[in-house]
């Protein structure tokens, strides 16, 4: 028999495996799956008084309310951003005061596309180069190198994080000393011309920022190696299945997720709600399968319910009712999280509700049609598109523009 398989096949297969094993990682952190499965019950808010002064200035009233919300409230917190509302900017906000509290923090900055972690780390080391440890701080752009999520870029990425260090190691004292001693030599040699993966975990484990997607072959090395970071902030989570969020968390203690589930669902959240309308159509022995396939041990489809002894007798609603929630986990902690507030509680999430982006008409519609109402304008915003012509064209040739001679787009 011959198959034929398309180009990319190798790594969506790499990037399924990738996410069993995350699952087995998972399985051993009982504190995480706390306060996913039950974060009424696992999130706490601080008493402690914090100087937010300085980065509260350059914030609205709406992104002020959640960010004091954020520093204060432990272990995670959700953040539902609509468009306009300046997302980018309250995360650049909080990681630049995270290091003004301490010049020595690690933080890891995720997302689902490799764009928009190109776009966090441009905004947050342009907003950091202000501080005076910026030097000092050991950055990894991870998105630059990974091109292919079978992992086969990845020496590009340890010549990237190392090569600076070892410039520096080649202009010093012990370096000119030592490398004309011929026992020594050899190894430097071989040390400095080829790429050390030892050497870069060791700089990996040492990293000030981390920038690099939530399905990436080094966020795997980040939990299999447990490099532990501070904080870590995750974007685009709307769109981001259950799986993909949890990789990100399982490093850190604080976890920052921001997203916007009502523009942007869950990649495939269509097909799953697919089968949950259709029960009869699910065949739970072939999911069983599938998992053995993959590597799952007996003993964890066990206990995930998922055996072949009891397959007929196991509720098909409960399994159903998890599968929504949890693939839609952002989704569901971000309700979760509402519904507290709507009762006047202090909750381990909050709305940015103030956007910067549209004309207040538009986005009227926006609020109304998606968000209940809630989306408001920010006042200079309202002002500059209800002073103005519909059109402002400044300092351009276009002036004289009519029905005869207009811009159509």
């Amino acid at each position: 028999m011959v198959r034929i398989y398309p180009k990319d096949h190798d790594g969506t297969i790499a990037q399924i495996e990738r996410r069993a094993r995350i699952f087995y990682f998972l399985l051993n952190q009982s504190s995480l799956i706390s306060s996913i499965a039950d974060p009424s019950k696992k999130f706490f808010v601080t008493s402690r008084k914090f100087d937010l002064e300085a980065s509260l200035t350059s914030l609205d009233e709406s992104k002020k309310e959640v960010f004091s919300s954020l520093v204060k409230t432990q272990p995670n917190y959700f953040i539902e951003g609509p468009p306009g509302v300046g997302k980018t900017h309250l995360i650049t906000t909080y990681v630049d005061y995270l290091f003004h509290e301490e010049n020595s923090s690690k933080v890891l900055l995720s997302a689902q596309s490799h764009a928009t972690v190109n776009m966090l780390y441009d905004e947050i080391t342009e907003k950091l180069k202000k501080h005076e440890s910026f030097d000092s701080l050991i950055i990894i752009p991870n998105f630059k190198a990974e091109k292919n999520d079978d992992g086969s870029n990845a020496e590009t990425l340890i010549q990237n994080a190392t090569s600076p260090y070892i410039d520096k190691f080649k202009k010093s004292e012990m370096f000119n000393k030592y490398s004309k001693e011929p026992l020594i030599k050899q190894k430097l040699d071989k040390f400095i011309s080829k790429s050390d993966a030892k050497f870069f975990n060791q700089v990996l484990r040492a990293a000030n920022l981390v920038f690099t997607t939530s399905n990436s072959k080094l966020m795997e090395e980040l939990i299999e190696n447990n490099i532990n970071f501070d904080v870590s902030v995750m974007e685009e989570c709307g769109k981001t299945s259950g799986i993909e969020l949890v990789s990100p968390m399982i490093v850190s203690s604080k976890r920052v997720l921001i997203g916007d589930y009502k523009q942007l669902p869950a990649f495939s959240e269509q097909d799953v709600q697919k089968i949950i309308r259709n029960p009869g159509n699910f065949d739970m022995s072939l999911v069983v399968e599938q998992l053995s396939n993959i590597g799952f041990r007996k003993g964890v489809i066990f206990d995930l319910d998922f055996n072949y002894a009891d397959i007929n007798k196991t509720s098909k609603a409960e399994h159903f009712s998890n599968l929504s929630k949890y693939f839609s986990l952002f989704k569901s902690l971000c309700q979760s999280a509402e519904s507290i507030r709507s009762r006047g509680k202090e909750s381990f999430g909050s709305m940015i509700d103030t956007q910067h982006r549209m004309h207040p008409q538009i986005s009227r519609i926006v609020s109304n049609a998606v968000y209940d109402g809630k989306l408001k304008d920010y006042p200079k915003t309202a002002d500059f598109y209800n002073s103005a012509s519909p059109f402002i064209f400044k300092d351009s040739k276009l002036e004289g523009l009519n029905k005869d001679n207009a811009v159509i787009w």
